[in-house]
Formats: C-alpha cells, structure tokens, sequence
C-alpha cells in the first residue's frame, strides 16, 4: 500500500511539475491551454495532501479529494472545448502566427492589441508580454495608417515607411475586417509585409533612368523634363531663367594623355565639384561627352555671370588628383539669359547659349560668353 502510496503521489506531482513548467516556457494560446490544465492537475493534489499529510478537512464528512476532481473535470472540459487543448488546429495556427515572416497585429473593436507575433514585435520594437492589451493608436502612434481603422467593411493596403536602425525600410499594411458568424464586426488583422527590396529596386530604377551613371548627375533627357516645367513656371510668374552650357577644354587631349579611366574621372570630379557650388534650385546635367548644361530659375543677368565666373575660376584654380594623377583643366562657358514674360521656347535657350559657348572657344577657351540682343541683331560677347 505505501509503495503504491508513494509512487502515485510522486507520478502526480512530476505532472504538476511538467505543466508548470510547461505554463511558464509557453506564450498565447499555449499559455492559456497550459495554466488551465497545469490548475486541473494540482487540485486534487493539493486536497489529498493537506488531509494526508497536515489533517485538514476543509469540509467535515465529506471527501474534498472528490469534489477536487469534479473541479478538475470542468478545468480540463475548458482546456478541451475551449481551448481546444486536443486539437491540433489552434496549435497550428500559433506555429503559424510564431513562423511568419509578415508582421501580425490583430486588435479588437475597441482598437486594443490581442495579438502580436514576433515578425511585427522586432519591426515595430514591441513586446507582446507588455504591450498586448493597449490601445494600439497609443502604442503605436508614431504610425497613424495602423490605427486610423475606420473602413469595417472592406480590406485596405496601405504603405508605410519606418526607419529601422538608420536604414529606411517600406512595408505595404494590409487591413482585414474581422467579422463573426452573426455578421458583427469583432476586429482588425493588420499584416505588414517588407517591400524593402521592391522599393530599393524601383528607386534605383527611376534614378538610373533620370540620371548619368557616370557622373550621377541628371542626364539629358530628364533635364529637358524639368526643364519645361520651370520655363512653364517663369512664364507662369513673369520670372527669368539663366541657361549655361559648360565645356571642358582640350578634354580629348586629357583622355589621350591619361586614358579613358582618367577622362571619366575628370568628369565626375567636375560634376562634383560644380555640385557644390550651385545653389538647391539650380538644374545640373550632364548634356553629352564633356558637355554640362546648368538652369538657374530667378536669376538676374549679373547674377548669372557672376555664378558663371564662379564655376569657371574654381576649375581653373583646382587641381584634380585622379588615379594618382594632378590633372589641371580649364571651362568654356556660354550663357543665355531668359527675361522674365519672354516667349523663348527651351530648345531656343539651349541653341542660343551653344552659339555663345562657341564663342568662348573660337576666341581663346577659359572663358564665358553670354548671349544678348539688341534691337537690329543678336550677339555673343565674349569676357
């Protein structure tokens, strides 16, 4: 009798010991089904033993072992029915949820987090201990496209950026409406899914397609783009535009000396260095070979060969230092200034300013000439 005595206490005990730990190593629905079934095994436990062992007798005549049981039979019909502790379904799904590399945030009607899996905690920094149970448009509120859950009847994509360790990450955030059988809205499943790469992608794309690869500066086709519509907008407002088209000196000269390695480094150190120098609204592009074209919106005559004779002393002072190289070189510029109410059309600015370059360089090179018209002619004076 005390073998068997001992030995069915100690096999109890030891599956008490494995539900606890069981309830404490598990999360979600696990957590649930565990802390039902781990209470259902340590009743009877904990009424047998306190008659057994200290001689309470909680309720006098009466076996409290019995009743025990009956409490435990309804604790594990819960863990069954309930929670569905047999089935492998609910168990399923938590993998499921646990595994996904898509964020999941599910809120109930009253916009309160029930549910986080690990993909969207790392993304959005939570933690699903602390944070399940909040308000999510205060958890989360850096994010409104998360918490602005007004649409209830239909599902909606959104995308969202969020800067993740210095780096800009995008997500696309689709919202499902959840509704019962009885046809009442009960809540949200947010699932946010990483485009990053796509997003990186089509950056990269756009920016191949609008700029030179050589220099990264805009390439032709994309400044007469921008072009237009600022010759739009200085018509639009009555404002003047200034064109200039810079040449590099003998660059043929510099390619046959140094190489080809050498030359495209020359042109992407000039780039680089005019970049600098150019003001935010001002449009840079490469126009073709050592050809560079600059539109510099709201700009007075002056103004425009001041900045011209900027750009050109700057090259002439600077020495390069290219591929183990000191390269010196020099500019040629042509200017045409646009008045503000003119009628000027763009490929008439560029033809005009490219009449004025040609003069720079029949005339000596390392210098400017600006286009201007007078009443009976128009001329390039060269300076």
């Amino acid at each position: 009798f005390y073998i068997y005595f001992v030995y069915s206490y100690l096999l109890v005990i030891w599956a008490a010991i494995l539900n606890f730990i069981f309830f404490v190593q598990s999360k979600g629905l696990y957590k649930r089904q565990a802390l039902v079934v781990f209470l259902g095994s340590v009743l009877p436990l904990f009424a047998s033993m306190s008659f057994a062992f200290f001689g309470l007798d909680l309720v006098p005549k009466l076996d409290e072992t019995i009743f025990a049981f009956l409490f435990s039979g309804i604790l594990f019909s819960i863990a069954i029915f309930r929670y569905q502790t047999l089935q492998v379904l609910p168990v399923a799904h938590q993998l499921i949820l646990d595994r996904l590399q898509e964020g999941i945030i599910v809120t109930n009607r009253y916009g309160h987090i029930v549910q986080i899996n690990p993909s969207a905690a790392r993304v959005f920094g939570l933690n699903s201990k602390v944070d399940v149970g909040k308000e999510i448009s205060k958890v989360l509120s850096d994010w409104p496209a998360l918490h602005n859950q007004t649409n209830i009847q239909a599902e909606s994509e959104t995308e969202i950026s969020i800067n993740i360790g210095g780096h800009q990450n995008f997500y696309i955030l689709t919202q499902t409406p959840i509704i019962d059988n009885r046809n009442n809205f009960v809540g949200f499943v947010n699932l946010i899914k990483d485009i990053s790469a796509r997003k990186l992608s089509e950056i990269k794309l756009k920016h191949l397609a609008t700029h030179d690869p050589l220099t990264g500066i805009y390439d032709r086709r994309h400044f007469y783009e921008l072009a237009e519509r600022e010759i739009s907008r200085a018509d639009r407002y009555k404002h003047s535009l200034g064109f200039m088209i810079c040449d590099i000196d003998h660059f043929k000269q510099i390619n046959d000396s140094y190489g080809h390695l050498v030359g495209d480094g020359v042109l992407k150190a000039f780039a680089d260095h005019c970049s600098l120098n150019l003001r935010k609204s001002d449009i840079f592009a490469r126009f073709g070979g050592e050809e560079f074209v600059i539109l510099m919106p709201e700009i007075s005559q002056d103004d425009l060969f001041f900045a011209g004779e900027k750009i050109r002393r700057l090259v002439e002072d600077k020495v390069f230092k290219i591929e183990g190289n000191e390269i010196r070189f020099t500019l040629s510029l042509g200017l045409y200034f646009r008045e503000g109410g003119s009628n000027v059309s763009l490929l008439e600015c560029i033809r005009k300013a490219d009449k004025a370059l040609y003069i720079s360089k029949d005339t000596g090179r390392n210098k400017l000439s600006i286009w201007e018209a007078s009443k009976k002619e128009e001329t390039a004076s060269a300076h």
